[in-house]
């Protein structure tokens, strides 16, 4: 049922895409029928039918919808199996990237992933610990991404690979529950054990889960089959929901939260989205100075057997990525060196943080040019009364995660970047083709 409605929104995407005007649109009035394969010239109707698609042109939607099937499966693989999204799900990328070289035409959020990468490369020049998987890492996720930008041309693309993230998402709710011998669960339980899917870390996947439910929206806002989109946005988020609550991850379940509050505002969100950007930079600014360190510690507790009066080990590890960054500001110490050089042997667990201790203040302005530029400037290009909640859909989510979590080396998080920058290819061309309504 799932793979039904991903399919059938992202071919009707394909169709209005084509025929130059939504399902049901009065523009088509007058002009022709348009659905049955004739073209309209200025001297009428063609006597012979012109068929759309000649044998070339048929061609290249197959080797479209190739592409953009097989990115989708990259997504879906990396949320059950981040391992592979990283090696073999990039190498696959790449290639994809490579066979449409001809065609490629980066955007500004592409240009400056490409720059992010050439930096972390080439932190290799002043890294106080050689980290070969960190920069392979960086350079994979940006792979990711620009196999994003070159794959999701048309409408069913977008469908298409979003589609491959809830999937992948259900699939792994349901090795949670029957692989994994899961319990349902309704409520957060501190106290419950942990469900993961083998040596997955839990975080990862409920982040994935969180992300997904975020994408949905995508569906039930972009695609013309309302009552199929709601139907399986309801059944997909309740069964990330599940799948969050499995995981024990308070985090994703924060996003979650924020995200069904965000869709409550819905008829505010044209003037509350700029707040929302605003909030999520000051919300950055202001956990990366430790300015919010003290009110943390005075709201956690050991009440629970995970909480340990720390955030289970951030309010400790984030002063001292802090230490770090102020010996080496500018470029950092390289990527992935943190863990390795200080006492507690795990990352700063905040993207600012993250960035900045490993390339320093170039390096976090490099990330955050892009993050601005794929999240807020490219999707403007969507002209949507729903744009803002769409895109505000997944700031809520994510930003719990990436102010609290390791997610920068995420293939989840940057395929879904590249989603989000491609909204625009959701509109329909503009165009005076009328033709009856299909």
């Amino acid at each position: 049922m799932l793979t039904r409605i991903v399919v059938e929104a992202a071919l009707d995407g394909e169709m209005s895409e084509h025929m130059v005007y939504d399902n049901q649109a009065p523009g088509g009035c007058n002009r022709g029928n348009l659905r049955n394969g004739a073209v309209p010239t200025e001297l009428g109707m063609p006597s012979k039918t012109v068929y759309r698609l000649n044998v070339q042109s048929r061609t290249d939607e197959m080797l479209a919808d190739f592409r953009s099937v097989a990115l989708a499966g990259i997504a879906g693989m990396a949320v059950v199996n981040p391992s592979f999204g990283l090696r073999g799900g990039a190498i696959l990328a790449v290639l994809l990237l490579v066979s449409q070289l001809g065609a490629l035409r980066l955007s500004g959020a592409a240009l400056w992933a490409t720059l992010y990468a050439a930096t972390a490369v080439l932190s290799f020049g002043w890294t106080a610990v050689d980290r070969w998987g960190g920069v392979a890492n960086v350079v994979a996720c940006v792979s990711l991404f620009l196999a994003g930008q070159v794959v999701i041309q048309r409408r069913r693309d977008v469908f298409l690979v979003a589609g491959g993230v809830v999937v992948g998402s259900m699939v792994g709710v349901v090795q949670l529950l029957l692989g994994q011998g899961g319990e349902l669960r309704w409520s957060y339980a501190p106290e419950a054990e942990r469900i993961g899917l083998g040596d997955v870390n839990f975080n990862a996947t409920a982040y994935s889960f969180a992300t997904a439910a975020a994408l949905l929206t995508i569906f039930l806002f972009g695609s013309k089959r309302k009552g199929p989109s709601l139907l399986i946005t309801i059944t997909a988020g309740i069964a990330m929901y599940i799948g969050i609550l499995l995981n024990g991850t308070r985090g994703a379940l924060i996003g979650l939260i924020a995200l069904l509050v965000w869709l409550s505002l819905a008829r505010f969100h044209g003037a509350l989205f700029g707040w929302l950007i605003g909030l999520v930079a000051l919300l950055s600014l202001a956990l990366s100075l430790g300015v919010l360190d003290g009110w943390f510690r005075e709201i956690v507790g050991g009440a629970s057997i995970r909480e340990t009066g720390d955030l289970n080990g951030r309010l400790l590890i984030w002063p001292i990525a802090r230490d770090f960054i102020a010996e080496r500001p500018v470029l950092g110490y390289g990527v992935d060196s943190f863990p390795v050089m200080n006492r507690l042997g795990i990352g700063a667990h905040n993207w600012v943080l993250d960035v900045t201790v490993g390339l320093g203040l170039v390096g976090l302005l490099i990330f955050a040019r892009f993050l601005h530029l794929a999240i807020v400037v490219e999707p403007r290009q969507w002209h949507h009364p729903r744009r803002q909640t769409v895109v505000g859909a997944f700031v809520v989510v994510s930003t719990p995660i990436m102010l609290s979590g390791f997610w920068v080396q995420s293939p989840v998080l940057w395929l879904s970047l590249a989603v989000i920058a491609k909204l625009s290819v959701l509109k329909v061309p503009s165009g005076d083709c009328s033709g009856s309504v299909r």
